[in-house]
C-alpha cells in the first residue's frame, strides 16, 4: 500500500476528529488529536496495507465517541475545579471581604476562566463594579447623620428629644431604591454566571467560543 492513500486514510480521520472535537477547550481538542495521531503512528507501520489501517481505525472507534469520552471526562474535571466558583463569590462579597483588592482577584480569575464567554464576563465585570461593596460604602456614606439631644422637659417629668440633620425623606427614599439596586443587581449577576457555567458545559461552549465551538 502506498504512503499516500495511508496518508490520505488517516487524514479523513482525524479530520474527522478535528470537526467533532470543535466544541471542547482549545488546549483539550489540541491535546485529544495529538493523542490519536500519535497512536496511529505507533500502531501503524510504514507498509502497512489498507485493510491493516482500516482495522487500526475501526480499533480506535468513531470520532464522534471519542469526543464524547473526551467530553464527559472534562466536564468531570471541571466540575471539581472551585476556581469559578471562587470567581462568582469574590465578585459579589470579595470587596467586602478585603476591599478593592478581594473584587480584583474575582475579576481576574473570572477572565482566566474558560467556561464563561466574552459577553458573559463583561456583564461580571461591569455590572455593580465592587459587588456589594459599593452597597456597603454608600450604605456608611449616606447614612443619617441626625444628631439628637434631650429638650425641655414636660410637665409629668417627660423629656422631649429634639433631633437635627439628616436626610428628607425624599432623598431617603432614593437613597433606599438606590441601595436595593446596588445589592440586587451583583446577587442577579452572580446567579446568572453560575447558571451559564452549568449551561456552557451542556453546550462545550469555552472561553471565546459560541455555542457551536467555534472561534469568535
Amino acid at each position: 500500500m502506498s504512503t499516500a492513500v495511508q496518508n490520505h486514510l488517516v487524514d479523513e480521520y482525524l479530520k474527522e476528529l478535528r470537526a467533532a472535537a470543535r466544541g471542547l477547550p482549545r488546549s483539550a481538542r489540541s491535546e485529544l488529536v495529538a493523542s490519536i495521531e500519535e497512536h496511529i503512528t505507533e500502531a501503524l507501520a510504514p507498509e502497512a496495507d489498507e485493510v491493516e489501517v482500516r482495522t487500526a481505525l475501526d480499533r480506535l472507534g468513531d470520532p464522534q465517541e471519542i469526543v464524547q469520552g473526551a467530553y464527559d471526562s472534562t466536564k468531570s474535571s471541571r466540575r471539581l475545579d472551585v476556581t469559578d466558583w471562587s470567581a462568582i463569590l469574590l465578585l459579589l462579597v470579595g470587596g467586602v471581604i478585603v476591599p478593592v483588592i478581594g473584587w480584583i482577584i474575582g475579576v481576574i480569575l473570572l477572565w482566566r476562566s474558560h467556561v464563561w464567554t466574552v459577553r458573559e464576563k463583561l456583564i461580571g465585570t461591569l455590572l455593580v463594579p465592587g459587588g456589594l461593596s459599593l452597597a456597603l460604602i454608600l450604605s456608611l456614606a449616606f447614612s443619617s447623620k441626625r444628631n439628637c439631644f434631650g429638650g425641655p422637659v414636660r410637665p409629668g417629668g417627660s423629656v422631649v428629644t429634639q433631633c437635627t440633620g439628616g436626610h428628607s425623606t425624599l432623598t431617603e427614599i432614593l437613597l433606599i431604591i438606590l441601595l436595593s439596586l446596588l445589592v440586587i443587581t451583583p446577587i442577579t449577576t452572580a446567579i446568572y454566571l453560575a447558571r451559564r457555567v452549568r449551561m456552557n458545559r451542556l453546550q462545550g461552549t469555552t472561553g471565546n467560543r459560541g455555542p457551536t465551538g467555534l472561534e469568535r
